[in-house]
């Protein structure tokens, strides 16, 4: 969302984060969300090699704990949601303090804070904050902020208000947190002084996330959409984003991965439990779980007639969209834009968007999207 803000006023960016890498000539898979530092330091390098005057980094918990960015300084830091940052941080307020202090420093002495004030955690780092800062919310008040005027499973409608400046934007991007991505893109194209109406065309220029609520479009009377959702607040997101726009029911696949410890299994059967009308149970692809963690999930259920088991992702996915009926709303959940599958520990090449389309085009009979890499 930042990049075509810059793009917009002729300062090229390149981007680094977990969508993919871009140097302004070529594109590559992310295979961190935060590269180690000799990678990190190779793509700014072709960045200004190709002509790029800006880089637009995603910074991970692990990666800025880990040095990864050590060096770097930025113009504009954006305080996101730090106790959603990472599953190591969201129980132990002890190691989002040290995060946030770490990710300060790599803030110029003149550079801009912009926080997230719906956020505690990161309303706390900001106290630590002495130079000039812009704030963005939805619900607590802030210096940057959205009404939303109407909302669809395709697209919202919302008023920014920035000053005395109120704009209305049309993103096809849905859900409050898609809002307030908006009001944070949109808050550092006001540190960099870009006009509002350049925020605007270039926040309603990006048409979808792949694998961020990625709407698959199969011309049927029902909404597919695909999400990686690894997290418990990631499902919910999701799900109440769906419930609050379909017409008709919720279905869910969610997958899950080994990498899901107990307690978040049984918090992924709850969730599920409460925002949908029918969940499927599978696996994530990228770490095939076991039964016993799959029974975790459905333990979280108290409706037991909301849950099932199909432990074979394809077959899950083949079954809720011959469920789907006019007007409902589908999510597939545990994958997103990865295409990559490790089961019996190779790595094969899987897409839930091809399987999907295979689905619905009539193509039943072709085989599920798996190939040796």
């Amino acid at each position: 969302l930042v990049a075509p803000l810059l793009a917009a006023v002729g300062r090229p960016p390149g981007v680094l984060g977990s969508l993919g890498y871009c140097d302004g000539a070529d594109t590559a898979e992310a295979r961190w969300t935060t590269p180690p530092a000799p990678i990190l330091a190779g793509w700014l390098r072709r960045m200004a090699d190709n002509g790029c005057s800006h880089a637009v980094t995603e910074l991970s918990a692990r990666g800025v704990l880990e040095s990864r960015a050590a060096g770097l300084r930025c113009d504009v830091l954006c305080l996101t949601n730090l106790r959603g940052a990472d599953a190591a941080l969201r129980s132990c307020a002890a190691d989002r303090r040290r995060y946030a202090s770490r990710l300060l420093e790599h803030l110029s002495p003149e550079g801009v804070l912009i926080v997230n004030a719906d956020d505690p955690a990161a309303c706390e780092a900001a106290e630590r904050h002495s130079g000039p800062a812009l704030t963005v919310g939805l619900t607590a008040a802030a210096e940057l902020t959205a009404t939303l005027v109407e909302r669809h499973a395709s697209e919202q409608t919302f008023c920014l208000s920035f000053g005395d400046e109120v704009l209305p934007v049309r993103t096809t991007l849905c859900g409050d947190h898609n809002v307030l991505n908006c009001l944070l893109a949109a808050a550092v194209g006001a540190a960099y002084r870009i006009a509002p109406e350049v925020i605007v065309r270039g926040l309603e220029s990006v048409r979808e996330l792949p694998g961020r609520l990625e709407r698959v479009e199969c011309g049927r009377p029902f909404q597919v959409f695909l999400d990686e959702a690894r997290s418990p607040e990631a499902l919910s997101t999701c799900l109440q984003t769906l419930r609050a726009t379909a017409a008709g029911r919720v279905l869910c696949v969610l997958g899950i991965s080994a990498e899901h410890d107990r307690a978040s299994r049984a918090r992924f059967g709850r969730i599920a439990d409460q925002w949908t009308d029918e969940t499927i149970v599978t696996q994530a692809p990228r770490a095939p779980a076991g039964f016993d963690a799959l029974n975790d999930v459905l333990a979280g259920f108290r409706v037991p007639t909301r849950r099932r088991l199909i432990a074979d992702r394809a077959d899950a996915i083949r079954r809720v969209l011959t469920l789907a009926q006019p007007t409902d709303c589908i999510l597939i959940a545990g994958q997103g834009l990865e295409t990559y599958s490790l089961a019996d520990r190779e790595q094969d090449y899987w897409d839930d968007r091809q399987l999907v389309r295979q689905t619905l085009y009539g193509l039943n009979d072709s085989p599920a999207p798996r190939r040796a890499a």
